[in-house]
């Protein structure tokens, strides 16, 4: 279960303690973790937009039949995650319902694309974002609010040294070199085994870069040394994280990765990406763990030898990031101030009347052109790059 996935799931059952009816409404790919909606006790829907992404006009005529089932429903409150059509549909909605945005990622093109005029309110779940959806919306419209996680229990007696555990290095994350950086690994795993640092990686997740980055290992003679498990079950990620020494998490960008702040929590070293108001917030360098430059293998590779190396040092940042975790990174204030903002809205919605139902910076002439020949040429095209 990917981050926007587990904040959904995490948020609804906060929001349902607090005495909201939640309905999960998914305009996307049905994804496993889709299974555990009724689980809750939330309402869910699906609505498979595959067959109008294939014809002309297609996504018009979809976003059509989620703002009419939406203002049917006449929700008091939308929190739309990276729905496209919810965007789309926004006419529909606005003045039955208060609609918050949530952006989960720094990619500036998305915050830009997320940045929605129709909004009551955006959400970024990084400074970062929130400096970056400035640009495009008034300031009184603009907030931030981190995201958090479950605190785990003890960590089990065995492992309460960092350096006692078994693992050395995981990574758990969806398999995408454009965002996560995945092509990185090898190249990282080969900068430690040249200079003889024995180490094995865990690669715990799938997406669309797994067989390529099987086959990257493979030219790279890395095999025994990477141990792929593909998708696990959300409970049992905890013990992925309980048993191995240190986190990499290389990304070119995140939104607030849960993924981290979740190791941390159980006292996993993290070694990641330097992303300004985003992975520094989470680690102090050289404290509870250890930022590096984007795209820099090598300076990956120097710092998990470091903490290979020095017992002690992997020990105190351990223990650091732990405390860290627990000290900060608790959901229970995240939801909280969602719970607020919620309660702030006063007065009349948005009248009607003078917009148009289906929301103009989202529906353009190029939806002429089926969404899925589109998608197609783009990806051609960076296949090329």
């Amino acid at each position: 279960m990917g981050g926007i996935s587990n904040f959904i799931i995490e948020l609804g059952k906060f929001l349902k303690s607090n005495g909201f009816e939640v309905s999960v409404i998914c305009t996307d790919s049905k994804g496993n973790w889709f299974n555990r909606i009724h689980q809750e006790g939330f309402q869910g829907k699906y609505f498979n937009s595959i067959i109008y992404e294939w014809i002309p006009f297609g996504r018009v005529l979809f976003a059509r039949k989620i703002g009419r089932y939406m203002r049917q429903q006449s929700f008091d409150y939308i929190i739309n995650n990276h729905s496209f059509y919810i965007h789309a549909a926004a006419g529909y909605m606005i003045d039955r319902s208060r609609i918050i945005h949530v952006i989960h990622n720094q990619l500036e093109q998305m915050v830009e694309r997320e940045s929605d005029p129709l909004s009551d309110r955006v959400v970024g779940v990084s400074p970062r974002i929130e400096e970056l959806a400035r640009q495009y919306l008034p300031e009184e419209k603009v907030t931030s609010i981190l995201n958090g996680i479950s605190l785990p229990g003890k960590t089990p007696q065995e492992y309460r040294n960092c350096a006692d555990r078994p693992k050395d290095i995981l990574f758990v994350g969806r398999i995408d070199n454009r965002q996560k950086a995945v092509f990185l690994i090898p190249a990282i795993m080969a900068y430690l085994l040249d200079r003889d640092i024995s180490v094995k990686i865990t690669i715990v997740g799938e997406g669309p870069d797994l067989e390529k980055l099987k086959q990257l290992t493979a030219d790279k003679s890395l095999s025994e040394y990477v141990s792929f498990k593909g998708r696990v079950d959300p409970d049992k990620v905890s013990d992925y994280y309980d048993k191995h020494k240190i986190l990499l998490l290389p990304s070119n960008f995140e939104g607030h990765p849960l993924t981290l702040m979740e190791a941390m929590a159980h006292g996993c070293v993290p070694v990641s990406s330097l992303l300004p108001q985003c992975t520094d917030i989470c680690i102090e360098q050289g404290s509870s763990g250890y930022l590096v430059d984007v795209g820099k293998a090598d300076e990956f590779g120097q710092r998990i030898a470091e903490l290979i190396a020095n017992r002690d040092l992997l020990n105190n940042l351990s223990k650091n990031a732990l405390t860290r975790a627990r000290d900060h990174f608790s959901n229970t204030a995240s939801h909280q101030k969602y719970l607020e903002l919620i309660q702030s809205f006063e007065g009349r919605k948005m009248e009607r009347a003078g917009y148009p139902l289906i929301n103009r910076k989202y529906m353009t002439w190029k939806e002429i052109v089926p969404f899925r020949l589109v998608l197609f040429l783009k990806r051609k095209m960076w296949s090329t790059k």
